[in-house]
């Protein structure tokens, strides 16, 4: 990654440490959601921005727990991804990558999703029931105006856990990935939502999951990469 920065033509300007991986094998999901929860808090509550990076999607539920639990009340997530991920029970368990936003409700912690293109019944009688807010893939495709990022930043309250899906991208630039579903957003309309919700509200941490390097194709891990470094540079403010 060059540290440079093509949109804002000046140096990004970061100041980046790594954490180590957190120790997931050999025990049970509770044990490894503490571990996720308990490192994540240490960040954050130092008043550091925190990006995680996952293979499961399952790891934004001790991440969210973790950023409401240092901001309270202020806090919502915001879902870039093309599922709902709203089941209660996936693969005979609760903590499926399919079930991650169903046990962010649980803990009354709102949530707004947008490139949405994929869902299931159990899912869609849950959005109708609690009219929950969904900015369906095809509606922002054919939005002809950013009035959709504007009503996506209306309902963010002050502060905001970002989770990206890598697949809320579309397979032609992103096609490494467990479910790639036709259809995904593209990527400066990404960068265009992100840049306006950094702009609006405190983005106070962020995950990007999900994503599957392809044998001998290094585009997924580079577009992934890209992805992080433009949101590290959106939330820093020094584009403002």
């Amino acid at each position: 990654m060059e540290s440079f920065d093509e949109e804002f033509f000046r140096p990004l300007g970061l100041r980046v440490q790594t954490l180590p991986a957190i120790k997931c094998r050999g025990t049970g999901v509770k044990t490894v959601f503490s571990r996720i929860r308990n490192a994540a808090e240490a960040v954050m509550m130092n008043n550091r921005f925190l990006m995680s990076l996952g293979g499961e999607h399952s790891i934004t539920v001790p991440l969210a727990e973790a950023a409401r639990s240092v901001h309270g009340k202020d806090i919502c997530v915001l879902n870039l991804d093309s599922h709902l991920d709203l089941r209660d029970c996936f693969n005979n368990s609760l903590f499926s990558h399919g079930c991650v936003f169903r046990r962010i409700m649980d803990m009354h912690i709102p949530v707004i999703h947008a490139g949405i293109r994929s869902l299931c019944r159990e899912e869609y009688d849950l959005v109708r029931r609690n009219h929950l807010d969904v900015f369906w893939a095809r509606d922002i495709h054919s939005t002809k105006n950013d009035n959709w990022i504007r009503a996506i930043v209306r309902r963010l309250k002050k502060k905001v856990y970002l989770s990206i899906d890598i697949d809320v991208l579309d397979p032609s630039i992103m096609p490494g990935t467990g479910t790639p579903e036709p259809g995904g957003l593209a990527w400066h309309t990404v960068l265009k939502l992100l840049r306006q919700v950094c702009l609006a509200r405190k983005v106070v941490a962020a995950d990007i999951v999900e994503v599957i390097p392809l044998p001998d194709i290094p585009v997924c891990e580079y577009v992934a990469a890209k992805l992080a470094l433009k949101v590290m540079t959106y939330c820093s403010g020094n584009f403002r």
